[in-house]
């Protein structure tokens, strides 16, 4: 993807800039050939000005589509983890071990849920954080660690 991407980012690029180039080299005097057009005359290169002007104005949106297009895609090759999926999953684990800390439910989670590089510590905060403010979970601090456990009031879904 990242090939594809630096591929079409430089031919888009070097379009835009295809008729600013080719009339500097018209007017140093080397002529271009296109099939069996040659382009000797600065009146000739002219022809260019409306391409290179409109993908000056798309060029950027149509790189922009391009790397959603492929986030998207390289996305969905890799895998997803949705914010419902991690919040059962923490629910999951807490009621199956009681108490843990954070370190303890990054790694039973990821081995549960298999998410490879989209469970990331901070994801995995601020689930824990949003399932703290919904009361689903209680948090005890002990020193520098902070355990996690079912509330009393949660009910497992």
């Amino acid at each position: 993807m990242g090939t594809a991407g630096f591929i079409f980012v430089a031919t888009v690029v070097a379009l835009a800039f295809g008729a600013v180039a080719q009339m500097i080299l018209i007017a140093v005097g080397v002529p271009t050939q296109f099939g069996g057009w040659t382009v000797d005359t600065y009146a000739d290169s002219l022809v260019f000005v409306p391409l290179s002007a409109l993908l000056f104005l798309i060029g950027p949106r149509l790189v922009l589509a391009w790397a959603t297009a492929t986030g998207r895609i390289t996305t969905r090759m890799l895998g997803w983890l949705d914010p419902a999926d991690l919040k059962r999953g923490v629910v999951d684990v807490l009621a199956r071990i009681g108490s843990a800390d954070a370190f303890t439910l990054f790694d039973e989670i990821g081995l549960m849920l298999g998410t490879g590089p989209f469970l990331t510590p901070t994801k995995l905060e601020a689930t824990l954080l949003a399932l703290e403010s919904a009361g689903r979970v209680a948090a005890v601090h002990e020193g520098t660690r902070t355990r996690y456990s079912l509330a009393a009031s949660a009910a497992i879904r």
